[in-house]
């Protein structure tokens, strides 16, 4: 069994990915890949913190991440994909990343990679 993991960035050199960027990135990236990989799961982008100061110019972006994510949602069934929402379990009680899973409000810490785990053991994806 083969799993290949493909990881793209919202943003390319500060300046934001336009939204549906992404789901046609996978549709190219997919049609050369679907003979080889019976079954393709897309994870939802994460969530960001503003309440941290390291990363304040990537902190504006969760409405931008909130568009993708709908979109890679609404092309699942279409590219025939299955979507993984894992923005949501992420979320604080102001729909922040929740500061326990993430040491400067951008990049998940141990206590978030746990978490990621366990919600795709949760869901039965690992």
């Amino acid at each position: 069994r083969s799993i290949r993991s493909t990881h793209w960035r919202t943003t390319r050199w500060g300046m934001p990915i336009g939204p549906l960027a992404i789901p046609l990135r996978l549709k190219r990236r997919f049609s050369a890949t679907s003979h080889s990989c019976p079954k393709i799961f897309v994870q939802s982008i994460l969530p960001t913190n503003n309440s941290f100061e390291h990363f304040s110019k990537n902190y504006d972006k969760n409405d931008h991440v909130i568009t993708i994510n709908t979109q890679l949602k609404k092309y699942a069934d279409r590219m025939k994909y299955t979507y993984v929402d894992l923005y949501t379990e992420f979320l604080d009680k102001e729909n922040r990343l929740d500061a326990k899973y993430a040491s400067d409000g951008l990049h998940l810490n141990a206590a978030g990679y746990q978490q990621w785990v366990s919600i795709l053991k949760g869901l039965k994806y690992l």
